[in-house]
């Protein structure tokens, strides 16, 4: 057990000696015969107890004190007086200037230990409360640094799994643009070799009527088929463009449901051409959401991603039905696969960040807790998701017809 020390300053060696002869079987005791040598020692050593004369010269016991509640590392330190002044204003006057007690002399030494005893065991606890409350102070300060730092990792990794939902995007509108402007550059080759053809045989005086009116009738059906395909390609441009100008903007609009879950289905398709996996939509034509289109194109994204991700087995071939209806203040959409479910220990953790069964092929266990915080926070609705294994899953969304 630690001993305790003790600094007795007097300028009398009587005094002193009966106080150390009294004190060192429990104490180490530091003996100063003057306020100044006082203060040395009390800055240097920092002892637990300091027991003070008042009547001594140069520095008087009070002024001692003083100084010492002043000092950084001294202010803590319990002071009792000593002193032959014996009347209240000098008592007063002790304990106003930073003293715990004040014993007058002749003093009887057993009680001298009794208050010593009392007022180093008050500072124990007392620093030992202010350590305690300091590491607790710097739990919560540590505590403070790491929620920050994780919730500047979860924007990170959230803008990333944006990111990778636009890139998707951007592949999907390649995808989708590769056939018709495929189609329209082959039909354009072929029109080019025709009109080469027609105009040899004109230079050469060998174009017939018929060949004429078979180049006029070629030129027409393959001019057919070239705008054909160039109005599909600015079709898909318009749709893609207002897709991808949605999932980077936050400005709310009123659109069509239907028309913009298929623009979104679409700028899947080379994710789902991957795949044997079918989606199915069935919306009324009529619908109109007056909302965050960017949001709402990244709920059905992470979700129609999350069930090909997650829903079935390789070579497996599933179906995803989306299904909406406008249930009067509120649009609910209900998004189901035909997969193989989720434990009942997974649905309750399903919406969590970071969680994910597929952490080792490269998942960060965002898109399912995006899809909540824009629903319950952009989008103010709600979301629950009822599975039974080996039975697929559903994924329930309701959101009000005017966010």
């Amino acid at each position: 057990m630690k001993k305790f020390t003790i600094l007795i300053v007097d300028d009398t060696p009587i005094n002193i000696n009966i106080l150390a002869e009294g004190l060192y079987d429990k104490y180490n005791t530091l003996i100063a015969n003057s306020g100044k040598k006082a203060l040395e020692i009390a800055e240097s050593q920092s002892p637990d107890l300091i027991l003070l004369d008042i009547v001594m010269p140069e520095m008087d016991g009070y002024e001692v004190c003083r100084e010492l509640k002043l000092g950084t590392k001294t202010r803590h330190i319990p002071v009792i007086f000593i002193t032959s002044k014996d009347n209240e204003q000098d008592e007063t006057k002790g304990l106003t200037s930073g003293a715990v007690d004040y014993l007058t002399k002749p003093f009887n030494l057993d009680i001298v230990e009794a208050r010593i005893k009392n007022h180093i065991s008050l500072k124990w606890h007392r620093d030992t409360l202010e350590q305690n409350i300091m590491k607790q102070s710097q739990l919560v300060e540590d505590l403070r640094t790491t929620n920050e730092n994780l919730i500047k990792t979860q924007q990170q990794l959230i803008q990333s799994e944006k990111m990778a939902s636009l890139g998707l995007l951007v592949a999907g509108i390649a995808h989708e643009m590769n056939t018709p402007i495929g189609i329209g550059v082959t039909a354009a080759s072929h029109l080019k070799k025709l009109a080469h053809t027609i105009q040899s045989s004109y230079e050469n005086n060998e174009m017939t009527k018929s060949d004429l009116e078979e180049y006029i009738s070629d030129t027409k059906e393959i001019s057919d088929i070239i705008l054909l395909h160039l109005n599909r390609t600015s079709d898909l441009v318009s749709s893609f463009k207002q897709v991808s100008i949605d999932q980077v903007s936050k400005d709310k609009r009123i659109f069509n449901v239907k028309s913009y879950v298929e623009d979104i289905i679409h700028s899947l398709s080379i994710r789902l051409e991957e795949t044997t996996h079918k989606v199915t939509l069935r919306c009324p034509d009529n619908i109109e959401l007056e909302s965050f289109p960017g949001a709402f194109g990244q709920i059905l994204t992470n979700l129609i991603t999350n069930s090909l991700t997650h829903g079935y087995n390789d070579n497996e071939e599933g179906t995803i039905t989306i299904d909406i209806v406008d249930s009067g203040s509120e649009l609910q959409i209900r998004h189901s696969d035909n997969g193989k479910g989720i434990p009942p220990s997974a649905i309750k953790k399903i919406f969590d960040p970071f969680f994910t069964t597929k952490r080792s092929q490269g998942n960060t266990g965002l898109g399912l807790h995006i899809v909540y915080n824009i629903v319950t926070q952009s989008m103010k609705g709600s979301i629950q998701c009822e599975s039974t294994e080996g039975e697929g899953a559903t994924f329930i969304v309701n959101i009000p017809l005017k966010t």
